[in-house]
């Protein structure tokens, strides 16, 4: 490295760090960001799979698992069953007829 008059470096330690923080601060509190994003939506499948399964029934959410991933959480839900018996319950006969499928 070069050296500066009197064995001074010519860039300070603050310097180096202040350069090393504005290029990276902004990426890393992005990951902390999405990270925090992932977790409450975790949470809020986690707790609309429990109320879910309390509304409608243990047997009749079987195809819902209690903390189910983003997949899960989709494929118990894309028949539309569970959905149409939490509104039966909310509002009974808000559903005419169920269809299951086989």
């Amino acid at each position: 490295m070069a050296e500066a008059r009197g064995g001074e470096l010519p860039f300070s330690e603050e310097a180096v760090m202040a350069d090393f923080l504005r290029d990276h601060v902004d990426w890393t509190r992005d990951l902390v960001v999405d990270a925090r994003k992932v977790e409450e939506g975790a949470l809020r499948r986690h707790e609309a799979a429990a109320w879910l399964r309390e509304v409608v029934g243990e047997f009749a959410a079987k195809d819902l698992p209690a903390e189910p991933c983003e997949a899960e959480f989709r494929a118990g839900l894309r028949s539309g069953i569970i959905l149409c018996k939490a509104l039966n319950v909310v509002q009974n006969g808000a559903v005419h007829k169920v269809y299951h499928s086989i």
